[in-house]
């Protein structure tokens, strides 16, 4: 635990939302690795045996909390677009359409995947 501790710390705190529930995790995470130490006397990778048992105990914990409220100004599906960004999306279209309209007729045909002659 001394060894891996920090790396361990730094991946909870990154899975739980509260500083305070990362510690939780830790400590029930540490209480997990005394009680299972005779299993493991020679391990070839001890992180990872550290690391299941410290998500493990991620997983119970997260399992009994009640889903978390949205942050004010969170959106729930980042990628569904909010009525705000689809009318700023329509009209930015309107005003690309209206700049092409506006091009004399020559460059309105040119595309980049046509050669122009020489």
């Amino acid at each position: 635990m001394e060894a891996h501790g920090p790396a361990l710390r730094a991946m909870l705190r990154h899975l739980c939302r509260r500083p305070q529930d990362a510690e939780d995790v830790w400590q029930d995470a540490a209480v997990r690795v005394w009680r299972s130490r005779q299993k493991r006397p020679w391990l070839k990778n001890p992180r990872g045996w550290l690391a299941t048992i410290a998500y493990r105990a991620y997983a119970d914990h997260a399992a009994r909390q009640p889903p978390a409220a949205p942050e004010p100004g969170d959106r729930a599906d980042e990628s569904r677009p909010t009525a705000h960004d689809a009318a700023v999306l329509a009209e930015r279209r309107l005003e690309v359409r209206q700049a092409l309209s506006d091009l004399p007729a020559e460059l309105q045909a040119w595309s980049p995947c046509t050669t122009r002659p020489g």
